[in-house]
């Protein structure tokens, strides 16, 4: 079952199309070097930067009605906020996964 709603996301954006394919266009191009710092904010075990990014995460991917995803990324968002580093690496896991099937479903839009 799919995790994400396209055809909501396009309906906020008033059905614009080309409006959508750009917004795609930033998430393919943001959403790896964001992942990429989450990794290292959790390696480092800094909560503050795992608390920012994952909710900037959160509400990127709720752009697209990913379900899964923003669960992941808020789990994240409250564990780092408590100072919980013990589940974080089996979130941003999770949360990984979920962005590249994201990612391969919105590259079928382009």
């Amino acid at each position: 079952m799919r995790s994400y709603d396209l055809s909501s996301a396009l309906k906020r954006m008033g059905g614009d199309e080309q409006l959508m394919r750009e917004m795609i266009r930033i998430f393919l191009e943001d959403s790896p070097a964001m992942i990429d710092q989450l990794s290292a904010a959790v390696a480092a075990a800094d909560v503050a930067t795992i608390h920012r990014i994952s909710h900037s995460l959160r509400g990127l991917v709720s752009t697209y009605d990913a379900h899964d995803a923003t669960r992941s990324a808020l789990a994240l968002e409250k564990l780092a906020g408590a100072g919980d580093m013990g589940q974080v690496q089996d979130r941003l896991d999770e949360l990984r996964s979920q962005m590249q099937d994201l990612s391969t479903a919105l590259m079928s839009v382009l």
